[in-house]
């Protein structure tokens, strides 16, 4: 697709409208969006037809504040029966990643050529070549371990010669385990899957190989798609990623696959190698047995729940308690009934907060500020011993975060264990330390880039993502858990 601004002698640009092996219209709407930014004439009449909408005048500079508030049509008088009294107004608006089944995918012409797998420490990449081999592909198999150096992977990719590429495997994080949740162990497993996986896409971005080919981010076990198999939370770290590289980095991208975990390596290695072969491409995919799954959002059927009431013989732990949205929560903890809070800081609690806490002391709730990183299981630990028997502990807001924006293409290993520090080891310790208790709450609030990614927050969209699956893999041991994006 070319576009112009209209005007004699304007310089044209040419726009992609289609993806290789798909046919999608987002994809050719996207184009003639991209048109449009640049200065093209578009007929959006012809373009959306009775669906036009009207355009809206937006703020123009940062201080120029105005809300825009979703209005909620107020019920049809007489409408008090049981199921009008029982749908909530913002029933419509709430929606959940699901996971639906369809038809495995024809193979696709020209798949069998050569392919680059970015191998696993165990071996699994070995497997992956063989399967492909079968198929009559080649491969060229690169340990991920090596290429985490961004001038040894620029390096490789230049050797791999002017033959054009089906595409590109990553696999360093299939063997990657959350363990004993230590600091350690996570900190650890964390690098090893998503530090190869963010260079890989940094080089492949600039390096334009030949036959432009997509990479494809490969985990197993990091979704619960099914509700029966054993989930591996921080793999799921790369899927927070993967939607940040489709944003961020669409030219190069290729999407998502998860493996089933109950396979073994052969098996799990020859579906991988049958939905690389195949023709219809999907950008989050996940395998299990014999059926192949892909995500949606869709809406959730929500009617009112009955007003949170919560005990004033308990202690609730608010986390991340004296920043914005810490305070904002504890005071509608209190309004609900609880009457002890203990929120925690890095920082000591500004002029802002003091009063806030003051206000909350007023009504009655009795306030602990604590200056403690959740990110410190030791200081966690101790501030957990303090919480007395005559007020157990019975409700946990994590709501602590940092943030650290870089464009994907600047974004550095210093950046992630800045932000991952709050989320990963945070969220990590509060499970351990309270899964013993009878929690009615666990409550972790994490972001909507976890879903659907966020430029220039790659590592802020990793580290929530594993809140969302701490979160499946809790609820899997029935263990009280909700995130929130």
């Amino acid at each position: 697709m070319s576009a112009t601004n209209g005007a004699p002698g304007s310089p044209e640009r040419v726009i992609p409208s289609l993806q290789w092996g798909a046919l999608r219209c987002v994809d050719f709407l996207h184009a003639v969006v991209r048109a449009h930014v640049r200065g093209a004439l578009v007929d959006w009449n012809a373009v959306e037809g009775r669906a036009r909408r009207d355009a809206a005048a937006l703020p123009t500079y940062p201080f120029q504040r105005e809300s825009f508030p979703i209005a909620v049509a107020p019920a049809p008088d007489g409408a008090t029966g049981g199921a009008a009294k029982s749908r909530a107004p913002w029933a419509d608006w709430l929606h959940e990643p699901r996971w639906v089944v369809v038809k495995e995918a024809k193979p696709q012409e020209g798949a069998a050529g050569r392919w680059l797998v970015v191998a696993d420490r165990a071996g699994f990449g070995a497997e992956l070549a063989a399967a492909l081999a079968a198929r009559g592909a080649t491969c060229v198999v690169a340990p991920a371990a090596e290429l985490r150096d961004g001038s040894a992977l620029a390096k490789r990719l230049r050797e791999l010669g002017p033959a054009p590429l089906c595409g590109v495997v990553h696999l360093g994080g299939v063997a990657v385990t959350s363990g004993d949740l230590s600091a350690a162990t996570l900190s650890a497993g964390a690098r090893e899957a998503c530090e190869g996986a963010l260079r890989l896409a940094q080089e492949l971005a600039r390096a334009a190989l030949p036959g432009s080919p997509r990479l494809r981010v490969v985990t197993r076990g990091a979704q619960g798609v099914t509700g029966r198999e054993t989930l591996e939370p921080l793999q799921a770290t790369l899927w927070g990623l993967g939607r940040s590289f489709a944003l961020e980095a669409p030219e190069i991208w290729g999407g998502l696959i998860d493996l089933d975990p109950a396979l073994d390596a052969k098996a799990a290695a020859a579906a991988l190698a049958r939905e690389l072969n195949g023709e219809l491409r999907e950008e989050r995919v996940a395998l299990r047995g014999a059926e192949r799954f892909v995500q949606r959002i869709g809406p959730i059927a929500a009617t009112a729940a009955a007003p949170l009431a919560l005990r004033a013989d308990a202690t609730y732990l608010v986390t991340g308690g004296l920043g914005g949205i810490g305070l904002e929560l504890a005071e509608r903890l209190a309004a609900r009934g609880a009457r002890r809070l203990v929120l925690l800081g890095r920082r000591a609690p500004d002029e802002k907060a003091r009063t806030r806490l003051a206000s909350l002391g007023e009504k009655g709730c009795r306030v602990a500020a604590e200056s403690c990183d959740v990110a410190d299981e030791a200081a966690l630990a101790r501030v957990l011993a303090r919480i007395g028997a005559d007020a157990p502990l019975r409700g946990v807001f994590h709501s602590a975060g940092v943030v650290d924006d870089v464009a994907l293409e600047r974004q550095g290993w210093e950046h992630f264990e800045k932000v991952l520090a709050s989320k990963l080891h945070g969220g990590a310790n509060l499970h351990r330390l309270t899964r013993g208790l009878a929690l009615d709450h666990f409550v972790l609030f994490s972001s909507a880039a976890a879903l659907i990614g966020s430029f220039g927050q790659a590592n802020y969209a990793a580290a929530n993502a594993w809140l969302d699956a701490l979160a499946q893999a809790r609820r899997a041991q029935r263990l009280a858990t909700l995130s929130v994006l």
